[in-house]
């Protein structure tokens, strides 16, 4: 592995890995989705990309641990197919928001970075019933390596390269 690959997210499949074809590697990526799993990968045409893998923020059974949490922030890999080349060229996305409202005002307040994202939220909540115990209400973790760890082992466990983009269009 190259310097440049490690900061990059790059991941380069083994010589021997016979190379597939684009839609075989869109279907290996698409086949990530599992409804218990707090991702998911989707078509990317309102993103002007080939495919997107995103935290399940909107989605009904995640939404709920997600605003308990406070959780504000929307992780996102988008990708572009590259069959000329054999490679998958993805950038990630973390966008941020987050609102005050109070007598007589209001603020929002919206960042985002893009290029090469490792991130890992965590929280519990806790509670305390009548009799003093404390139960949890919520207890999450989330990677961003989770997504990205098996985005990459689909593309090159089908002889493509998992090209991670830091700066430019994928």
């Amino acid at each position: 592995m190259r310097f440049l690959d490690y900061l990059s997210s790059t991941r380069r499949p083994t010589p021997e890995t016979p190379v597939l074809g684009g839609a075989a590697v869109r279907e290996r990526i698409l086949s990530l989705n599992r409804p218990t799993a707090p991702y998911q990968v989707r078509h990317g045409a309102v993103e002007h990309v080939d495919l997107v893998a995103e935290w399940k923020v909107l989605d009904e059974s995640w939404s709920e641990i997600f605003s308990k949490a406070g959780m504000r922030r929307a992780f996102s890999i988008h990708m572009r197919l590259d069959e000329g080349r054999h490679n998958v060229r993805a950038i990630d996305y973390m966008r941020e928001l987050s609102w005050e409202v109070g007598v007589r005002r209001a603020r929002i307040q919206a960042s985002w970075y893009r290029g090469q994202i490792s991130e890992t939220s965590f929280g519990r909540g806790y509670v305390f019933t009548e009799n003093l115990s404390p139960t949890v209400t919520y207890d999450y973790r989330f990677q961003s390596a989770e997504i990205k760890s098996l985005l990459q082992e689909a593309v090159t466990s089908a002889g493509w390269t998992y090209k991670g983009i830091m700066f430019g269009r994928v």
